[in-house]
């Protein structure tokens, strides 16, 4: 890399004037050498600061140049041309190179390419932009994603748009996955109930390998086929990862995840409470004896606020009638508490709240001793009043004995609560039974579902040694489980007994082996991430990238 005699390079615009060759050689001495690796191969003849980029017009060193058809070295130069990519250095500084560009005869009488461009370095044909560029701008749209890396893109001056960055990264080639020995695979949603794929994850150098678009035992026996050499594979008890693994790779060993099979202990938990559990209660239900004293409802926020507000009406009447019969006059009473004079005369005038009476109340000590004696009928009530001088309407009678009524009914409400049996539901079973630490009322709960039936407490029993075997990694114990839960006469044990058979030495390697799904569940995740993160608009190739793509250290 040299700094190029300008009376090579044509003019191609004002700028390159006296002025500006000396300022550009004198500034661009010293940026030359910072650039040394973009600038490698190519005679910078000026150098140019530009609003956030620099200009820069070189011309590529070699004499010679190869054709792409036949391979042939040309040295016989044809015409020349303009060219403006755009580069970037190692430290983000955006770069405007203006490369003066030529083209060469092939002089090979058996090449039909006459006439062909050289090859610019880190500059594909008939690119607008580098290498360094492209790779840039791919691995921002696979890390962010395609409108998050256009507006991250241009905070460093890159003007592109979001189906830029993801061309960018379609055109990425994924490194070949080395040779997998423990391998790891679980089903992922890419619809949830309609679309499933499968995830493909490498114990060994901790991250995904792979994305396949189906969860069908042909996939995985594919890949298997053409990445041979697998010797561990971590899986559920899915049957068709199981016989895409036979199938596939026959020589490996297959691991039941602990995990799925606690699972599965939970499913067959919530078959056998399928109906709900009810424990019988210990409490009578009785109804207490009548009592017409009337409740206090619970109250909204209408309800409170203009329960207040008749509260400091009746306190503020109060306080306006015991001055007046002090001998203060209207006005004085006006002054002392800030209100007017007609407020007062209002207040004065009006009956207080405390010696309003009702039309029943001559009637209440019968009603209420009726009431008692269990009469609640208010036909019956209102006729037997009238007969004694009520004058007044059906609806205030009713009015009046609406306390009593809701006494009643909440009395009613709560003898009913009492007595109703308590239920368990299939789901609050089966964590009430799976849980490692429960509290005092919890083990209570436990020892009641326990009495209430001998075969709950016969699964209850066989649920906790299950556990108990695949937590502490006791294989011979899990075989005296089976035996046991075979015999148990229950046919819910007794299935998923069957199940775990078929399926024995992949069960076996899951309680002994130390390989756990627990990462696979972790990739898992970050892949719903990623795929909310794209409002489900990018499809599998898309998805498979940025899920495989990890940065380069």
């Amino acid at each position: 890399m040299a700094i190029a005699n300008m009376d090579a390079v044509p003019r191609v615009s004002h700028q390159y004037s006296a002025r500006n060759i000396y300022a550009g050689k004198v500034v661009g001495t010293g940026l030359v050498a910072l650039l040394a690796d973009v600038l490698d191969g190519y005679d910078v003849a000026l150098v140019t600061a530009l609003a956030g980029a620099l200009r820069i017009v070189v011309q590529a060193q070699s004499p010679t140049a190869v054709c792409p058809a036949c391979l042939q070295m040309s040295t016989e130069v044809h015409s020349r041309y303009w060219r403006t990519p755009s580069d970037v250095t190692p430290f983000g500084l955006h770069l405007q190179l203006q490369v003066y560009a030529r083209r060469f005869r092939c002089r090979n009488p058996e090449c039909q390419q006459r006439v062909f461009a050289e090859r610019l370095p880190d500059i594909p044909a008939w690119g607008r932009r580098s290498d360094r560029i492209s790779t840039l701008l791919a691995y921002t749209a696979l890390s962010v994603g395609g409108l998050p890396g256009r507006r991250v893109a241009r905070l460093y001056g890159f003007a592109y748009s979001r189906h830029t960055l993801l061309r960018a990264a379609r055109q990425v080639v994924a490194d070949s996955p080395k040779a997998i020995e423990v391998l790891g695979v679980d089903d992922y949603a890419y619809r949830r109930g309609v679309n499933y794929g499968t995830l493909l994850y490498d114990f060994t150098e901790r991250k995904v390998v792979d994305l396949l678009p189906g969860r069908s035992a042909e996939f995985l026996a594919a890949w298997l086929r053409a990445h041979p050499g697998v010797k561990v594979i971590s899986r559920d008890r899915g049957g068709s990862y199981a016989q895409g693994a036979r199938e596939g790779a026959p020589q490996a060993i297959q691991v039941a995840d602990r995990f799925h099979l606690l699972q599965n202990l939970g499913d067959c938990l919530e078959r056998i409470a399928q109906k709900g559990i009810r424990l019988p209660t210990t409490t009578p239900a009785t109804d207490p004896p009548p009592d017409p004293t009337p409740i206090q409802p619970r109250l909204t926020r209408v309800e409170e606020a203009k329960a207040a507000t008749r509260l400091r009406r009746r306190d503020r009447q109060d306080t306006i009638r015991d001055l007046f019969q002090q001998g203060a006059s209207i006005s004085a009473i006006a002054a002392t508490l800030h209100i007017g004079r007609h407020t007062v005369r209002r207040y004065l005038r009006s009956v207080p709240d405390n010696a309003r009476s009702c039309i029943v109340d001559p009637y209440a000590e019968y009603l209420r001793r009726r009431w008692n004696e269990g009469e609640h009928n208010g036909r019956t009530l209102l006729a037997e009043i009238r007969a004694k001088g009520y004058t007044g309407s059906q609806t205030i009678l009713y009015v009046f004995l609406q306390p009593w009524r809701a006494h009643g009914a909440a009395r009613r409400g709560a003898s009913a609560l009492r007595a109703a049996p308590q239920t368990v539901s299939p789901r609050a079973f089966r964590r009430l039974v799976l849980k490692k630490a429960r509290t005092p009322d919890e083990e209570s709960l436990l020892a009641s579902i326990a009495s209430s039936d001998p075969s709950l407490a016969m699964s209850i029993s066989l649920a906790h040694e299950f556990a108990r075997t695949v937590r502490e990694h006791d294989a011979s114990a899990f075989d005296v489980w089976l035996g046991t839960a075979t015999d148990a006469g229950l046919p819910d044990w007794k299935a998923f007994a069957d199940s775990l058979r078929r399926d024995i030495d992949a069960v076996h390697n899951g309680i002994t082996l130390q390989w756990s799904q627990g990462p696979v569940e972790g990739s898992i995740h970050r892949l719903k991430l990623i795929k909310r993160a794209m409002y489900g608009r990018g499809g599998h190739d898309l998805l498979r990238r940025r899920v495989i793509f990890h940065l380069p250290s």
